[in-house]
């Protein structure tokens, strides 16, 4: 009965984004040349790196924050095109000459699964996770945006969500993707978190990352707690917002390498729950059905399994 199901599904027509196909796994081509996702994929680690690891529209960007701010003691943040080229570059985008050329400790943006990831046993990796549900009316978002990149300006959700659960995306299927990293959780040099975890309490997240990136680094804020409230006001969602939204553009149009199409806001809601205004009732159970699907034997706690998937009706 599912194989007809799905045979059926199969025969509507649904608009797909733009992507393009490296070592088997989706980018979109226009933006991320294959030169550069060849180079990051084949990049050297070194023990001092450290990795900022998610899906798409996961709250990397909110993470890349973060961190910087802790090795950076508060500092004002730099633009968003700083922060994705020279300080925390995103290294497929960039490629590895970049990150190469940094001095350590390197912080590396990626989107990449854990088998494609560069691997050193002491470099550490801090791997985001966000429910699928509001991870995909995001991504579905940004695509729809971001036309040049994705060509999908005249997409619809329903067109977005088939591509969804079929990982027809950038970045492929996010449970093939999140499945990739799970079992490396509770690696020695692994930190696993969730976005919602991250809007629940943040300052215990603060303290969660500044004491994986080292032990100087949580001694630094238990013993200074006007720095905590600084980091926090810097990382809060709408100062981050306000800040990076705007340089975004800014500095999107001095890029001579990027054609410009209209000022697009790269943050937008950064809420947990907002995928209720998109799902009809059989995107829902189709979702559902296909997380239980993925997870069937990897022993999910069903706690874990709740946060996921933000309350299933």
């Amino acid at each position: 009965m599912q194989t007809d199901h799905c045979s059926q599904l199969s025969k509507k027509e649904y608009k797909k984004p733009d992507i393009v196909y490296v070592k088997g796994f989706p980018i979109p081509g226009k933006v991320f040349t294959q030169e550069n996702f060849q180079s990051a994929i084949n990049y050297k680690a070194r023990p001092d790196d450290i990795f900022l690891v998610a899906y798409p529209k996961c709250g990397i960007t909110w993470l890349q924050c973060i961190v910087w701010e802790i090795f950076n003691k508060g500092a004002p943040l730099p633009s968003f095109w700083e922060m994705m080229m020279e300080h925390t570059p995103f290294m497929e985008r960039t490629g590895a000459e970049v990150v190469e050329n940094m001095n350590p400790p390197r912080i590396i943006k990626v989107h990449l699964p854990y088998h494609l990831i560069p691997k050193h046993p002491l470099a550490k990796y801090i791997f985001l996770a966000r429910n699928p549900f509001d991870c995909c009316v995001s991504f579905y978002h940004h695509t729809k945006n971001f036309s040049d990149t994705y060509n999908f300006s005249d997409g619809t959700f329903n067109d977005y969500f088939e591509c969804f659960i079929r990982g027809e995306i950038q970045c492929g299927n996010y449970l093939d993707y999140l499945l990739s990293w799970w079992p490396h959780r509770h690696d020695a040099n692994v930190l696993f978190i969730t976005f919602e975890e991250m809007k629940s309490n943040t300052e215990a997240i603060l303290f969660k990352i500044a004491n994986f990136l080292g032990i100087q680094f949580y001694t630094m804020l238990e013993t200074d707690p006007k720095l905590v409230k600084k980091i926090l006001e810097i990382t809060d969602f709408h100062n981050m917002k306000g800040k990076m939204d705007l340089t975004f553009y800014r500095n999107f149009k001095q890029n001579k390498n990027v054609k410009v199409v209209k000022n697009v806001n790269f943050f937008r809601e950064g809420k947990v729950g907002n995928w209720k205004s998109y799902f009809t009732k059989e995107q829902i159970q189709r979702l559902v059905d296909h997380i239980n699907e993925k997870t069937k034997d990897l022993n999910f706690p069903q706690s874990y399994t709740r946060v996921m998937c933000t309350s299933r009706p």
